[in-house]
């Protein structure tokens, strides 16, 4: 019973990561019909931001706001220069557009920061033992900020007039601009918005696993399997194809069942994954969930 409770603690951070990341993912798709690469880069940056004003002695609470802001500022001016300029259709060319800007940002990282992994210091490093299961601290920290970002998300996108008019961009950006909507200002502030998600993932996470340059693009691959499996556009759908993965993907690790000599053991983690984005997708090609254009 220790053994599955712990996995259950253990599981709730890799779901925490997927879902961050599957939500940007699928809330950029639910207004632009795009896949951003890029979310890899404001992961990572995150992190490693967070690692530099903790290092220069800010309190850690205060520098996950930080993080968030700067990262939505900073995408707010990729979308702005960038992204904003190319037509909707060039979905391929969006894609090289927002992986050369991961690449830009990560190679930086490594360049004039660091090509070490590092794990951000906090008040937070110690743990906890409840009935034999040992919980970290900062795991709390996780789940505390992850809950209510995705309440919150949940509650703005269906219940504020700023929500029902990126949705209303979303399904119709012509219609959304006889209303007086100004689509391409929506368009940025999802964007930014959901960058900031992907930000504040890098530092939240970067407490608990020692991040590189690069460490970002593996959470990406997985939020885009859960966005995808999910439906793409479909928020509450990002989030539940990452529990479905993150509990699937620790509890296959930790019993690794014994198949006639082959144990599903750590070492296939990733193969998880995309098992399961097959099998939600012959089963249902739209994704479980059928996502349309920010639908919550």
């Amino acid at each position: 019973m220790n053994q599955f409770l712990q996995s259950l603690v253990s599981g709730s951070t890799v779901v925490a990561g997927y879902a961050f990341l599957g939500i940007s993912v699928t809330l950029i798709y639910g207004m632009t019909r795009l896949l951003d690469f890029a979310q890899a880069a404001y992961m990572t940056a995150g992190a490693v931001l967070g690692y530099v004003i903790v290092e220069a002695g800010v309190p850690y609470l205060v520098a996950v706001p930080i993080v968030a802001i700067a990262i939505a500022g900073a995408a707010w001016i990729v979308h702005l220069v960038l992204l904003q300029r190319i037509n909707d259709d060039t979905a391929l060319v969006v894609f090289l557009v927002t992986f050369g800007v991961a690449l830009i940002v990560q190679t930086a990282i490594a360049k004039f920061v660091s090509v070490d992994a590092r794990l951000i210091d906090t008040p937070f490093g110690g743990t906890i033992d409840v009935m034999g299961v040992r919980i970290l601290i900062q795991q709390i920290v996780l789940v505390a900020v992850a809950a209510p970002v995705a309440v919150a998300l949940y509650f703005v996108f269906k219940s504020t007039q700023w929500g029902r008019a990126m949705r209303t961009v979303a399904v119709n950006a012509d219609v959304a601009t006889l209303s007086g909507i100004d689509a391409a200002l929506a368009r940025r502030s999802v964007y930014a918005l959901a960058s900031s998600i992907s930000g504040l993932a890098g530092v939240l996470l970067g407490a608990i696993f020692a991040f590189g340059p690069f460490s970002g693009t593996d959470f990406l691959m997985k939020g885009f399997v859960v966005a995808l499996a999910g439906g793409l556009g479909s928020v509450g759908g990002a989030m539940t194809m990452a529990f479905v993965l993150g509990y699937a993907e620790t509890f296959l690790v930790t019993y690794s069942p014994d198949l006639g000599g082959f144990t599903l053991g750590p070492n296939l983690r990733d193969i998880y994954a995309y098992a399961i984005l097959i099998a939600c997708l012959a089963v249902r090609p739209q994704g479980i969930f059928r996502g349309t254009s920010l639908d919550a």
